[in-house]
């Protein structure tokens, strides 16, 4: 039994030559002294898995797989020398169709005789006696018999089920560049990635498979960064569309914050309508207490707007994608932030439009509560207010300072006058009527 390949009665056939990249050897048929290309499959000890090549690639099935003793097995030849000449009583090897539904094979032969670009040739195995005529560019030196099997190693490449469903969809140029550039770059044999399971079986040299392996690592990880990069732009692509030419968007709320999308009897919705001219807000149905406080566990709800204009649509996005935020402050920042009775929070909540302002327990956080252009007004000013703290510091320390060396001048000059008090002015030895 051998590894299940995908069937083309299965309707993945299509998949076959994205899902596997293999570089080609050629199988002995010793007894007829010829040789046949194929790709290995997989190994089993002493056997090879060979998929032979079809003459029509697309026809390629299970039928063509055969297991073949490794002793039988060789690497496929270099190119041909440009310039080959064979020469009379050269032994070659000739490009011929055996059969007219068989692809081409190569055919062990002496040359008879070589003349304006033709050959005449023997075979040694097949027809053996028998003469043929054939191009000059249709023979090729022989490499003979396969001296011993090509050292094969199999090894599993596992990678993330994420990953795996990602080259799936992208096979041209995922999956299939992928896998043919290993193959290419690294002298394996096979690489063929798995429909079902995320992993790459490589088969191939010790030191091929090792290289293998560190160079699927780089593919993966730059895929991962691709699959993000696209995920973006199809993202801001399918915004941009939407809001250019079409009149619906839906997105999501936290569920716990449901209740500010709909406002008081639905006040807010109403304002939204109002003032953007969007005449649809779709909303999911009041629910029992109980199923809401499992929402606000952590769930999201999705929300739909439907409107006249993709500007509209936009702006009451804006005003209904409400969400919560931390902001980390310093602690020692707090009462700064906060003041006496959250008058700053209150200042906070009226100036960048959020709902809420409230500290976190520990005091190392600021919750805020709004839309999204709210909290990002809100981290606006806490950031400047916190450069403004970082300022006012800056300047206490500078006046601590400055008190500091103006009061050790004062005792200075003070102690100076206090020093010359006795030696000068009107005194004995001194002075008009000294003596």
């Amino acid at each position: 039994a051998h590894p299940r390949l995908p069937d083309p009665a299965r309707g993945d056939q299509s998949c076959l030559a994205a899902m596997e990249a293999c570089a080609y050897l050629e199988v002995c048929i010793p007894d007829q002294r010829c040789f046949y290309r194929g790709k290995l499959v997989d190994v089993d000890g002493a056997r090879c898995l060979v998929r032979f090549e079809a003459l029509d690639p697309s026809t390629a099935d299970d039928r063509s797989l055969e297991w073949i003793p490794a002793e039988h097995i060789r690497d496929a030849p270099s190119a041909l020398p440009e310039k080959f000449k064979p020469k009379e009583r050269d032994t070659v090897e000739v490009r011929v169709q055996a059969q007219p539904d068989e692809p081409f094979s190569w055919w062990e032969a002496r040359v008879v005789q070589s003349k304006g670009g033709f050959c005449k040739v023997r075979y040694t195995g097949w027809d053996q006696g028998t003469d043929d005529i054939v191009e000059a560019s249709n023979v090729r030196p022989a490499a003979g018999m396969p001296s011993q099997p090509p050292a094969c190693v199999k090894h599993e490449y596992l990678f993330a089920d994420a990953m795996h469903k990602w080259l799936l969809t992208q096979l041209e140029q995922g999956a299939s560049a992928i896998l043919a550039d290993v193959v290419s770059r690294s002298g394996l044999f096979t690489a063929r990635m798995d429909l079902v399971r995320p992993s790459v079986l490589v088969l191939g040299t010790e030191r091929a498979v090792h290289k293998a392996c560190l160079m699927l690592d780089v593919h993966l990880k730059h895929q991962s960064d691709l699959r993000r990069l696209q995920a973006e732009r199809e993202a801001l692509q399918a915004r941009r569309e939407r809001l250019e030419t079409g009149c619906r968007v839906e997105f999501e709320v936290p569920s716990a914050l449901l209740g500010l999308v709909i406002g008081k009897n639905g006040r807010h919705i109403n304002q939204v309508k109002a003032t953007t001219g969007v005449f649809h807000i779709e909303t999911p149905a009041a629910k029992p207490s109980g199923a809401r406080d499992a929402e606000a566990a952590g769930g999201m709800t999705k929300v739909v707007v439907v409107g006249g204009s993709a500007e509209g649509v936009a702006k009451a996005l804006e005003m209904l994608d409400f969400a919560e935020e931390d902001v980390p402050v310093p602690p020692s920042a707090v009462p700064f932030l906060v003041a006496k009775n959250g008058a700053n929070l209150r200042d906070l909540e009226a100036r960048a439009g959020v709902v809420r302002a409230s500290l976190v327990k520990g005091a190392k956080a600021l919750r805020l509560v709004g839309t999204r252009i709210a909290l990002d007004q809100a981290r606006v000013l806490i950031d400047l207010e916190l450069s403004y703290l970082q300022t006012f510091e800056q300047e206490r320390t500078e006046i601590r300072k400055l008190t500091r060396a103006t009061g050790n001048l004062a005792l200075a000059t003070e102690a100076e006058g206090a020093a010359g008090a006795g030696g000068r002015g009107r005194g004995a030895g001194r002075g008009r009527g000294a003596g």
